[in-house]
């Protein structure tokens, strides 16, 4: 039993301590699946835009509505800066393949 001793002593896996240790490659990708996931629901073929819905479910799910004073008012609000600054950006060079 003394061989497991240490494990005990392990603190646990927060998600403070997963950001502190894990890369930003890491990170990034779990971001990007999770930003996937819930651009298909309901559209399998979308995986680059989030409705509005979409957006407060990831939220809504995550439970921080209304934890710190978070509102559904405030996550339309952070929506529609978003989406106003992403329409305000030039388009893409398109890539010639």
């Amino acid at each position: 039993m003394a061989a497991h001793s240490s494990l005990a002593a392990t603190p646990l896996a927060t998600p403070e301590l997963l950001i502190k240790y894990a890369s930003d490659e890491a990170v990034d990708g779990a971001l990007r699946r999770l930003f996937t996931t819930y651009a298909a629901v309901g559209d399998v073929a979308n995986a680059t835009a989030l409705t509005s819905a979409k957006f407060s479910k990831i939220w809504r799910e995550a439970q921080l509505i209304n934890s710190k004073g978070l509102t559904t008012v405030d996550l339309d609000l952070a929506f529609v800066r978003i989406a106003q600054a992403q329409a305000a950006k030039p388009p893409a060079a398109a890539s010639s393949a």
